[in-house]
């Protein structure tokens, strides 16, 4: 018992006395082979699709990056719903009822784990419409907007292209009977 309470002590101790501890690290500089969108009053965000090729049926998800290098404080989310989503060029809305908590971001601030979960599923629909994901390529991109009621700020990100395929063992249709 004694043996690993000396051993505890020289650990915490060691942690204690480590090089470098109390020194600010500098801040990260920017990955420039990331493509943030363009800024907008120093907001910035990135859509990174989780994979390029989709299949049919399958749901294609994003993850929204989001960045403060501006002067002010932002009332920020980590909700699609309250995201806005372009797809092959159409403004797509969320069509279901909201409910989202919000923090303040402090200026000049970029969290590696903030990050927003966007899918391609219902409720997002244009009218009554929901996203006809059919094979071939496609273009999607977010707007992200915070929550400030007196002065908002919207930024789009990126576009990112994806591909939905056939599933394996999906056959063309053909003007046959079977």
């Amino acid at each position: 018992m004694r043996i690993a309470s000396a051993l505890v002590v020289v650990l915490v101790l060691g942690v204690g006395m480590s090089p470098g501890q109390g020194r600010k690290e500098p801040p990260a500089k920017p990955d420039p082979k990331v493509p943030w969108g363009k800024a907008v009053e120093g907001l910035q965000c990135w859509l990174q699709a989780d994979k390029a090729v989709w299949k049919v049926g399958e749901v294609p998800t994003f993850r929204l990056h989001v960045r403060n290098q501006g002067k002010r404080d932002l009332e920020i989310h980590m909700a699609q719903a309250a995201c806005e989503l372009e797809f092959d060029g159409v403004w797509i809305d969320w069509n279901a009822p909201v409910s989202i908590l919000a923090s303040r971001w402090p200026a000049g601030r970029h969290y590696d784990d903030f990050e927003v979960r966007v899918t391609l599923e219902a409720p997002w629909a244009r009218g009554n419409q929901p996203i006809a994901l059919k094979t071939g390529n496609h273009k999607v991109r977010v707007a992200y907007v915070t929550l400030d009621r007196k002065q908002p700020v919207r930024v789009v990100s990126n576009t990112v292209e994806i591909q939905v395929v056939a599933a394996a063992g999906d056959r063309p249709h053909s003007n046959r009977a079977l």
